[in-house]
């Protein structure tokens, strides 16, 4: 470089630097520096400048935008660069993480990052041993201003977002196959470094959270990750280390949600094995209310449920010994929707399990051994349906009146979302759905009429009617018409019952269409409803939809009707 470059070079990192300072700390220049910093950014000098930036002498943000710099040119304008500056910039790059190797954090990832780009760019021809170098080049002799702990913790954040980076790199389409070729050709490699690191019982926490976290990373690269089994294993193992849990709980879960992961059911039912284990560990972390935990332990079980239903059905039917290891799998799903607290002030891990519910049912109806299916899950699908009349339920009136109006939101969906479920229900209990659901009807309103007060559980019962209105059979005489005539019963003393009552006759409008008979008991409540101005919404729409499919049976009740809609408008105006 002579000296005119030089002196160019210095002036643009010096310019760099005070635009920086402006970037951070001039609130009103903030656009403009922006603006000059993404255009030096992109120039042909950056190259240059760049490393004068990086020099650890610089301020803090000055090295962060070196460091992004250099990524920058590297993925994005790396046409700018001749083939004969490759071996110099590697050089450098390696360099300045041997520098960094102690920190700044955050500096050292971007040059992992910008190292990784470099290594995307040139593995396939310039150093098609990449791998093997880096993993030869941090050793603790080369780099003595670190610890070995450091220096192998460095390592590790290289080759994790190495994979990571090549997902988001933009490759023209015919050489992402061959990149993607030349990675995994390092993964024995790799894999065996991070089963040296979780292997040992003594190594540190951050270790082997990072080697973790570079296991996940490297299944992205292809379903050969998937085969090393005594990793999964170490996985597993990792679960029960507080510090590390979190990190593997979503390794698993990544290796779970792997494209090609239900080519090896062998390996996934071996997850499965491992995750029936799981009964202390969640009991423990519910009873100290580790609710970020315990979302991570159902998270994975249900993406294992959910990716792999079929496979959950073909165990339970062809291998009668995995029977009982798949149902208690599914026991701890069951546990996830029947988590205590209220939604979702207490808890907010039930909602996590509704995706596999739906899943669940169309694996079974969709099934050609369905007959079988269903007699095996009916229990599992009944005590789904009481914990959701339990789920479904309002807190009382003084807690309801304190929540924020994003926490009542998120229940009005949280309950539409159980109403789905519980229809998945109805799909697989059929006329013993009606039967439970009656069952529960008539204690709900024997306790409503008692105390008043105790209006949520008889609330519930009716929601969980109307949702199952749309599979009903119109021909269904057993139970509905019980319902029907029970409408009578209900102690309609709070406003939430008697807009729940009014939604479920309107819901079952067809069915009424078939038996007319009912019409008697159903008219004089949606007549009272209109009277009432708090839900004179609901039971306006329950009257239309009856209209709409009875009109040949509801000439008895038309005076009367025309009479009351018209004292209800007189009320109005």
């Amino acid at each position: 470089m002579n000296d005119k470059t030089s002196q160019s070079d210095g002036a643009d990192s010096l310019k760099a630097i005070e635009t920086l300072h402006h970037f951070y700390h001039d609130v009103e220049s903030q656009a403009q520096a922006n603006k000059f910093l993404i255009s030096a950014q992109t120039s042909p000098e950056a190259w240059q400048f760049a490393w004068q930036l990086l020099h650890p002498t610089k301020p803090y943000e000055a090295q962060f935008f070196g460091a992004s710099t250099l990524h920058a040119k590297v993925s994005k304008q790396w046409n700018e660069l001749p083939s004969d500056h490759y071996g110099p910039l590697r050089d450098r790059l390696l360099a300045s993480m041997f520098t960094y190797t102690t920190g700044p954090k955050v500096i050292l990832t971007r040059l992992c990052i910008a190292m990784s780009s470099f290594i995307i760019q040139t593995i396939t021809d310039f150093w098609p041993s990449a791998i093997s170098d880096l993993m030869s080049a941090f050793q603790p002799q080369n780099i003595p201003n670190a610890s070995p702990q450091q220096v192998a913790n460095v390592l590790l954040e290289l080759l994790t977002v190495l994979s990571e980076e090549f997902q988001t790199t933009h490759l023209a389409q015919a050489r992402v196959g061959i990149v993607r070729n030349c990675l995994r050709q390092s993964l024995d490699l790799v894999m065996n470094l991070v089963q040296s690191v979780l292997s040992k019982t003594s190594a540190p926490a951050d270790m082997c959270e990072m080697s973790l976290k570079c296991y996940s990373s490297w299944a992205l690269l292809g379903p050969a990750v998937l085969e090393y089994k005594s990793l999964l294993l170490l996985a597993f193992d990792s679960v029960y280390r507080d510090e590390i849990s979190q990190t593997a709980l979503e390794t698993l879960t990544n290796i779970a949600n792997h494209p090609e992961s239900s080519k090896h059911p062998t390996l996934i039912l071996e997850m499965i094995e491992h995750i029936t284990k799981f009964d202390d560990l969640l009991k423990k972390t519910s009873q100290e209310y580790d609710m970020d935990k315990l979302n991570s332990l159902y998270g994975l079980i249900i993406n294992v449920g959910e990716n792999h239903c079929h496979l959950l059905l073909d165990t339970v039917i062809n291998k009668p010994l995995k029977k009982d290891m798949v149902l208690k799998f599914i026991g701890y799903i069951l546990q996830c929707s029947s988590t205590p607290g209220q939604y979702p002030i207490d808890e907010i891990c039930s909602e996590q399990a509704f995706g596999f519910w739906y899943t669940l049912q169309d694996a079974i109806t969709s099934n050609k051994h369905f007959e079988q299916l269903l007699l095996i899950f009916h229990p599992v699908f009944q005590a789904l349906l009481d914990a959701y009349l339990i789920k479904l339920r309002y807190p009382p009136e003084n807690v309801y009146k304190q929540w924020k109006s994003d926490e009542r939101e998120s229940f009005r969906c949280y309950r539409q979302d159980i109403g789905d479920s519980i229809m998945y229900c109805y799909n697989i209990l059929r006329t013993a759905a009606l039967a439970n659901l009656m069952a529960h009807l008539n204690i709900a309103t024997t306790t409503a009429s008692n105390n008043p007060s105790q209006w949520q559980y008889l609330e519930a019962c009716l929601f969980a009617f109307k949702e199952v209105s749309e599979s009903v059979d119109i021909k269904e005489n057993q139970f509905i018409p019980v319902f029907m005539n029970h409408l009578r019963n209900i102690p309609l003393q709070h406003i939430r019952i008697i807009s729940a009552t009014m939604e479920a006759i309107g819901a079952f409008a067809e069915w009424i269409n078939t038996h007319p008979d009912v019409l008697g008991c159903v008219i004089p409540l949606l007549l009272m409803g209109l009277q009432n101005a708090d839900v004179a919404i609901s039971a306006t729409f329950a009257l239309k939809d009856i209209s709409r499919d009875c009109y040949s049976s509801m000439q008895p009740f038309a005076e009367q009707i025309l009479h009351t809609c018209l004292e209800a408008l007189k009320g109005i105006y």
